[in-house]
């Protein structure tokens, strides 16, 4: 679900999203898709036709909850291919919560009482830049106290396109990561009372329909990245989209034409790019011939490197709030690979947001081993240093956080074995990788996936530690383009 106005339009070369009065075969294609809502109050008020997506319509509404006084604009999606009339996937654990709220006033309550401790706790104890930068990402939403409020900061976080709130302080080339999802779980993870006995918000179950709060809560961050995929999200995230085209080879003929929502953009390919190989004579690849060098697989900034010891293991590099590693097994699993990086050099990068996001070969070789995973883990959120981190808890505490990670290895030959890792930071929209191509040679600059958000970690792994790997000072200044070289043999 989405708010906008009409009257806030702006002038987009992907979209003019112009809303029109609604007809009779508007009315009731809505009322069609819409009739299992029981616990909103829905008034559509018209409608918007994309010539590019003629079978999907979104609906301009007034929307609100029962118990609020709070009245909302959101936006329906609807696809109506073959009379088939069905909400946009991104709406449904928003509509799920609503029509338990109207039968479970408890648990309205409950989450009233748990975000008024949290934004309580957070005038006194967060910093001010933290509890800005979440409420204006958030579009004045980040600290709801209501359950009005917190339909909206719903939305505002399922349509956000990035989970990634990146605070940078020129000053002290630092950054500092804010995970909305965190945030999420941090705001619910407060203490309630229930019946005069103090429990955690996330212990709620109905038991006679069954509903778990925490079931709920982690369904509703596994989905998260589903708007992007709609043709909603290139309509109303067009201003950001926009940004994008700053550099005129993106506009080379007008590939924006042919997309049809958000996640097209994401996977954008470069102008003139080998069907094959992905491959375009925009980006050269630095000796494409050699493994003398190696290329950086994505646009990317440097982070660190480390040497690896004879064990596996290195000191810990935190890849995100809710990702911490230190060994090459956490990151690799279980193959037959894992020792002939023992003694090697592990180098971590991170991808700016808004940039092109497809993943390439960084060397020459075959793919010896490709695999796909989730990572989930049991945790309380704590806000420590300015950041939203995790504490590891047993089973049944906490909320379970997943993200998803690709892993490449790749036998050069000439260099020994080289693997790269890629981390998304959730499941639907985190990462792809071609895990088909195992057992295939592949040149450098190879397009094998992409970051399917606008935010990602990057992990090269090196069995020969004799690769300088290019490093500055500055490091959040600096960016490879993808083909750059990033580190040569000595």
């Amino acid at each position: 679900m989405e708010i906008t106005s009409p009257s806030n339009a702006q002038s987009s070369p992907i979209a003019e999203a112009f809303f029109r009065p609604l007809s009779y075969e508007h009315r009731e294609i809505f009322a069609a898709a819409t009739k299992f809502i029981n616990g909103f109050e829905i008034i559509p008020v018209s409608v918007f036709e994309n010539e590019k997506t003629p079978e999907h319509l979104q609906f301009l509404c007034k929307v609100s909850f029962p118990s609020s006084p709070i009245i909302w604009e959101w936006v329906f999606g609807i696809r109506t291919q073959e009379e088939q009339h069905r909400l946009d996937e991104h709406h449904y654990p928003l509509i799920q919560l609503a029509n338990q709220l109207l039968i479970n006033p408890q648990l309205l309550h409950s989450i009233e009482e748990a975000l008024q401790k949290a934004k309580f706790y957070a005038k006194q104890h967060i910093s001010k830049q933290v509890y800005t930068s979440i409420d204006e990402h958030l579009n004045k939403n980040g600290w709801p106290e209501t359950i009005g409020q917190f339909f909206l900061y719903l939305n505002e976080i399922s349509k956000s396109s990035s989970l990634q709130i990146t605070l940078t302080d020129n000053e002290q080339h630092t950054e500092q990561y804010i995970n909305l999802g965190l945030h999420f779980y941090w705001l619910l993870q407060q203490e309630i009372t229930v019946d005069q006995n103090t429990q955690y918000l996330y212990n709620h179950r109905n038991h006679i329909n069954g509903f778990n709060f925490k079931h709920w809560a982690e369904q509703f961050m596994y989905s998260w990245g589903t708007y992007l995929q709609s043709p909603s999200s290139l309509t109303q995230l067009r201003n950001e989209i926009n940004t994008f085209f700053n550099e005129s080879m993106y506009l080379k003929g007008s590939m924006a034409t042919h997309w049809h929502c958000y996640q097209d953009y994401l996977d954008l390919s470069l102008p003139d790019s080998d069907p094959k190989s992905g491959i375009s004579t925009y980006r050269s690849i630095d000796t494409p011939n050699t493994n003398d060098s190696v290329s950086a697989p994505s646009d990317c900034y440097f982070n660190q490197e480390q040497v690896i010891d004879k064990n596996g293991q290195f000191h810990s590099i935190l890849i995100a709030p809710h990702y911490k590693t230190q060994s090459i097994h956490q990151l690799l699993g279980n193959t037959p690979y894992n020792h002939y990086f023992y003694n090697g050099k592990i180098v971590h990068y991170s991808i700016p947001q808004n940039n092109y996001a497809s993943i390439h070969a960084p060397v020459i070789g075959t793919l010896l081993h490709t695999a796909f995973s989730i990572g989930t883990e049991n945790q309380l959120v704590q806000y420590r240093k300015g950041q939203f981190t995790i504490t590891e808890t047993e089973a049944y505490g906490g909320f379970s956080y997943a993200s998803s990670k690709g892993v490449l290895i790749f036998d050069t030959k000439d260099i020994g074995k080289v693997a790269l890792i890629a981390i998304g930071d959730s499941v639907k929209n985190g990462v792809a990788l071609a895990t088909e191509l195992q057992g295939r040679a592949v040149c450098k600059g190879y397009q094998l996936g992409s970051f399917k958000s606008n935010h990602g970690q990057l992990l090269l792994l090196f069995e020969n530690p004799d690769i300088a790997i290019f490093q500055h000072k500055n490091s959040i200044n600096s960016q490879y383009e993808y083909g750059n070289s990033i580190g040569k043999y000595r």
